[in-house]
């Protein structure tokens, strides 16, 4: 569900340049571990990279290692001019 309002909230941020959505990317996971819905060290639990993107894109692969019976999920959340889009895989 958090993340279900983060994807509202996000929805209206349309600068790729804009930090919010990463500091929220990055807010969410913080607490996920906190909360022990992630498996191992911080650093390992989940983690946040912005990839590369084309003009009018913001690109980041999160990668999650769930405290849940399953390896792991890996969400890719970008900006296409203006317009957001997720994927989740699972590896």
């Amino acid at each position: 569900r958090r993340l279900e309002r983060l994807g509202e909230r996000l929805v209206f941020l349309v600068d790729p340049a804009d930090p919010r959505p990463l500091l929220a990317l990055e807010a969410l996971g913080n607490d996920l571990h906190a909360r022990g819905a992630l498996r191992g060290l911080r650093r390992d639990a989940w983690q946040v990279t912005p990839e590369p993107a084309g003009p009018g894109q913001a690109v980041w692969r999160v990668s999650l290692r769930p405290a849940a019976p399953i390896d792991g999920l890996v969400l890719t959340v970008r900006n296409e001019q203006g317009r957001w889009l997720a994927e989740a895989l699972h590896g």
